[in-house]
């Protein structure tokens, strides 16, 4: 696989603030009104114009209770943006109107939240939190009815760092933990005996959770390590010790993405240089480096594949467009 992109398109400063997730909506279907959502190191979450990268709002701040950990934009209401945060809270933005206070969905457990997901339909939000005690949660609202459904406790044993709904089916779910474990769910299923359908020792700390369109399911490790389970046969891949052993142009690990069918890294340098390296069968593959994007460690990424764009940020709060030059053959 050929992937390369060109160098980046335009940059933006988010104040000298870490950037540490990336994520990507259209408010607008008729006017392709495209923005882009950054959760910042000072507990704030800056919108901007994906065409341009300039800010247009900010919602969340440091006065709030608890450090979000997470955001995603729903499908279906591109406007709302949901976050998980360390107080137990998910809280849902209308992006739309950054003075309105968030309306805040509450559980019964008194859990710092670590990650959230809406399913592809916007009905159910998932939340992983840290473990409690003996016990690690995977908790369900109802979005429509704003009410607190339920939790799963016996599926991992440390903190639950990743949940990821699948994109087309809304009863199918994935976990990861730091205790090593991927987990695949029905969440149509009564209880959570009958909703666990697989478990997936993938043996590192889960940092990043996906779908591929092959119906596998992929986990990135804290540690510079990936790994590619099949659902429907024994084929997993495991690529371990990437910065040091496969990809030399890669110092460290930043996250997975998906175009036309095929897997490719995004990995960086400690001086701020881009990584890109497709993921083969069974080793890394046209491998890259781009430099003028950024000076200082890059902390994370989002792809949107339709309009072939890579964005990325860094600690030092500057945010990187780039484009995808030439498409896999």
């Amino acid at each position: 696989m050929q992937l390369k992109f060109q160098d980046k398109v335009s940059t933006s400063n988010c104040s000298k603030n870490y950037a540490l997730s990336i994520g990507l909506s259209c408010l607008d279907g008729e006017t392709g009104e495209d923005v882009v959502s950054v959760l910042l190191s000072d507990n704030s979450i800056r919108l901007f114009r994906l065409d341009t990268l300039k800010p247009f709002c900010v919602v969340g701040d440091s006065g709030n209770r608890g450090m979000i950990t997470s955001t995603r934009f729903l499908r279906h209401s591109p406007a709302v943006l949901v976050s998980s945060d360390a107080d137990g809270l998910v809280r849902c933005w209308d992006v739309r109107q950054p003075g309105k206070e968030a309306t805040k969905l509450t559980s019964h457990n008194s859990c710092s939240l670590l990650c959230v997901d809406v399913d592809c339909q916007d009905r159910v939000v998932c939340a992983g939190s840290e473990r409690v005690g003996e016990d690690a949660f995977v908790l369900f609202w109802d979005l429509r009815m704003q009410h607190y459904v339920g939790f799963y406790d016996e599926s991992h044993s440390d903190n639950v760092s990743q949940v990821c709904f699948h994109p087309r089916k809304e009863d199918s779910l994935l976990s990861g933990g730091t205790d090593g474990l991927v987990n695949v769910y029905d969440i149509s299923q009564e209880s959570e005996s009958d909703a666990l359908l697989e478990t997936w020792n993938f043996n590192y700390a889960v940092n990043g959770l996906g779908w591929t369109s092959h119906e596998h399911v992929f986990a990135v490790a804290y540690s510079d390590a990936v790994g590619v389970h099949s659902l429907q046969q024994e084929d997993d891949r495991m690529f371990e010790d990437l910065s040091r052993a496969e990809a030399p142009q890669m110092e460290y690990l930043i996250n997975v993405h998906e175009h036309e069918q095929h897997l490719f890294l995004v990995g960086g340098t400690n001086s701020g240089k881009l990584a890109i390296s497709a993921l083969g069968h069974d080793s890394l593959e046209s491998r890259h480096a781009y430099a003028d994007g950024h000076e200082a460690t890059i902390r994370c990424s989002a792809f949107d594949p339709a309009k072939r764009l890579l964005l990325t940020g860094d600690e030092q709060g500057t945010l990187a467009l780039w484009t995808l030059k030439h498409a896999p053959p």
